[in-house]
């Protein structure tokens, strides 16, 4: 099984040794060649059509190939060649399938071949095909294709604003694609969130329009054309925001990333609370429990990062919050679990990408819970995927004081350290994270790690 990017499994090869099309962006106006601006961890997929049947490392095969060479073909040889190859796996260790003909930047007439048996989920690096469409060859049809996605899943349009491990939709990396200027307007009045995703950020703290931006920048010396067409395209997403009544691409609203944080509204003399999201006056506690229920009520955004690039997920976790006692005791880990299990419930339609994205740092989130002993939540989550991607959850790399580490290694290490300071010190506190963490331990091993 491939792992995503900053995780790895145990005496296999790591992801620098293996394929995907995550980071792919692929630009040209041109009718015979595009090219490709590839992350440095992942090597090219431009393999020839003439290579094995299947890649034990990274389960790419010559349909794989096929698909990626599928605009150097006519749409007639390219069906015939489907054909032939249709016995060969079509999802390889990334979870890419019909990824590699939408980077092909072919026509609708191509992807008409497979939709019968299209694949719309996401892979490893939580991109649908969308994600990494190249929409050079698809003219008017681009908006065909959008409409065909948006009905494939249950709410519609669905799948046109999931977020992948970076927090980028759908709509973040088709604006960085070169558009006639007419279309973007239709681009964006078919996606039915797009003033959202227009106000999101990625993990990096990034606008959309500063995603855009470095886009165009990075095509202007190949192709001086395309980058014109990226900046209008800034120039018409601005345009939508205005017709809409947004003045700010960047608007921040009071929810899940202020209660995270330890937020408790307003207070009137001790005596008065105000909530500032549902701006009602004693309607309910100032608890940080009671806050999220309001959140959540109010359909607050679960998975957007801040401008730090920190979900509320990872916020969570990684921040200490007090009781609102006159001692201002520390949050247990049991309340920050029944927390969590408030932000993302086991019926949170989007709680798989919740569980997924990193922090900015590249720090998945069950290693940012597991190094924090928090062990109820780890358990929770885990029981939120298949055992399968549990797996590799628990393998991830993190950051941590030696430099990058594995999950597990790091919550050793932080046992260690512990278990030094009791030798000098004895405190409930220790003693009771001390616990936490060997506990953490034990779910790690226990799920492959």
């Amino acid at each position: 099984m491939l792992i995503p990017p900053q995780q790895i499994e145990p005496n296999e090869p790591t992801i620098e040794n293996r394929m995907s099309i995550s980071t792919i962006n692929t630009w040209s106006s041109s009718s015979s060649s595009a090219y490709t601006q590839f992350d440095d961890r992942f090597s090219s997929p431009r393999l020839s059509v003439a290579t094995t049947s299947s890649c034990s490392v990274c389960g790419f095969t010559r349909w794989h190939a096929l698909m990626v060479h599928a605009r150097s073909m006519s749409c007639d040889d390219f069906l015939a060649a489907n054909r032939r190859l249709c016995d060969l796996e079509k999802v390889d260790f990334a979870g890419n399938s019909t990824h590699y003909l939408m980077i092909a930047g072919v026509g609708i007439n191509y992807l008409n071949q497979i939709f019968d048996r299209a694949d719309t989920c996401q892979n490893f690096f939580g991109q649908n095909p969308l994600h990494v469409l190249n929409p050079q060859d698809l003219g008017d049809q681009l908006i065909s294709l959008l409409d065909w996605y948006r009905d494939r899943c249950n709410p519609p349009g669905a799948l046109l604003s999931q977020r992948d491990i970076y927090c980028r939709t759908p709509l973040h990396t088709l604006l960085q694609q070169p558009l006639e200027r007419p279309m973007y307007q239709r681009v964006l009045r078919t996606f039915p969130s797009a003033v959202s995703s227009l106000h999101s950020l990625d993990t990096s703290g990034r606008s959309v329009f500063e995603m855009v931006r470095q886009a165009s920048l990075k095509v202007k010396t190949e192709s001086p054309t395309d980058f014109v067409k990226i900046q209008i395209g800034i120039t018409e997403a601005r345009l939508f925001l205005s017709e809409a009544g947004f003045k700010s691409s960047c608007t921040q609203t009071y929810g899940f990333h202020d209660i995270a944080r330890g937020a408790r509204g307003i207070q009137f003399f001790g005596m008065q609370f105000q909530c500032q999201i549902c701006n009602q006056t004693n309607a309910h506690s100032d608890s940080y429990l009671d806050q999220m229920e309001c959140a959540v009520a109010y359909g607050r955004d679960r998975n957007a990062p801040d401008d730090t690039g920190l979900t509320p997920a990872h916020l969570l976790v990684t921040h200490a919050r007090c009781n609102n006692d006159p001692e201002r005791t520390p949050e247990t880990p049991s309340q920050t679990a029944a927390l969590f299990r408030k932000l993302i419930p086991e019926t949170c339609p989007e709680r798989l990408e919740v569980l997924h994205a990193l922090d900015p740092e590249g720090n998945s989130l069950v290693h940012n819970i597991a190094i924090r002993g928090l062990d109820e939540v780890l358990e929770y989550v885990l029981s939120l995927e298949t055992y399968e991607k549990q797996r590799w959850m628990v393998n991830s790399i993190g950051k941590t004081r030696k430099g990058k580490q594995l999950t597990l290694a790091a919550v050793k290490d932080e046992i260690y350290y512990l278990e030094l300071c009791r030798l000098r010190v004895v405190t409930p506190f220790i003693s009771s994270k001390l616990d936490h963490l060997t506990r953490v331990k034990q779910i790690l091993l226990s799920a492959g790690a």
